[in-house]
C-alpha cells in the first residue's frame, strides 16, 4: 500500500468514525426526547451504523459480492424483525 492510499484509507475511516459518533448522538437524543415515537429514526441509524462498520472496518467493500449481499440481507432482516416485534408489543 502506498503512502497516498494509506492516507486516503485513514481519512475515510476517520469520516466513518465521526459519522458513527454523530449517529450515536442522534439515536440517543431521539430516544431521550421522542421515546416510543423514535423507533424508526433509531432503527435507520442502527442500520446505517452497522453497514458503515461492516463495509469500512470489516472491509466488506472488497469482499465477494455474495458476502456483501448476505451482510446487507442480515442487517435488513434484523431491523425488520425488531420493528415488527416492537409494533406487536
Amino acid at each position: 500500500m502506498t503512502a497516498q492510499q494509506l492516507t486516503s484509507a485513514s481519512r475515510s475511516r476517520t469520516y466513518v468514525w465521526v459519522a458513527l459518533l454523530g449517529l450515536t448522538f442522534v439515536s440517543f437524543a431521539a430516544g431521550d426526547r421522542l421515546a416510543r415515537a423514535a423507533l424508526v429514526p433509531i432503527m435507520i441509524a442502527a442500520a446505517l451504523k452497522s453497514s458503515m462498520v461492516g463495509f469500512e472496518f470489516m472491509e466488506l467493500r472488497r469482499a465477494h459480492p455474495l458476502w456483501r449481499a448476505a451482510f446487507a440481507t442480515l442487517i435488513g432482516a434484523i431491523v425488520v424483525a425488531l420493528f415488527v416485534a416492537q409494533r406487536a408489543a
